[in-house]
């Protein structure tokens, strides 16, 4: 199991200098440290008091099966999940890195909907043409 100080000199090498962290305490299940790069949809990196810092950093989660989120501004978004154990917090016991380019997906989404809206479009009109054209007869 690698030291704290390692993954976070790992991380730093990949990544470049994280523009946030927070640290947290898991209870019995140790200490996690949350390390972020975030950048806009141009691609300018977030400093701490950019007012969509925390929009877009909050997104992305380090685990993929956790809650992710996307917001339209927000760039290529990294979060990587460190958690350390409780009875030594210089040991790393668990790194999960979620990565994700906010804008592209909200546009992705907004695309997707797009569709889905002209398939139902589609089946309305098409449903209304064949009640159109049955015969009543009462």
């Amino acid at each position: 199991m690698p030291a704290l100080a390692g993954i976070v000199a790992a991380l730093t090498e990949k990544y470049g200098p994280y523009q946030r962290v927070e640290d947290r305490d898991a209870g019995y299940y140790g200490l996690v440290h949350e390390y972020s790069w975030v950048t806009d949809s141009a691609g300018n990196i977030l400093g701490e008091a950019h007012p969509m810092m925390i929009r877009c950093s909050n997104g992305v989660q380090g685990r993929g099966t956790d809650g992710q989120s996307w917001t339209n501004g927000c760039g290529l978004s990294i979060t990587a999940m460190v958690r350390t154990f409780r009875a030594n917090p210089d040991v790393v016991e668990e790194l999960s890195i979620g990565m994700m380019d906010q804008t592209a997906m909200f546009d992705y989404g907004d695309s997707f909907q797009a569709r889905i809206d002209e398939i139902e479009a589609k089946r309305k009109a098409d449903e209304l043409e064949t009640a159109k054209s049955t015969k009543v007869k009462l």
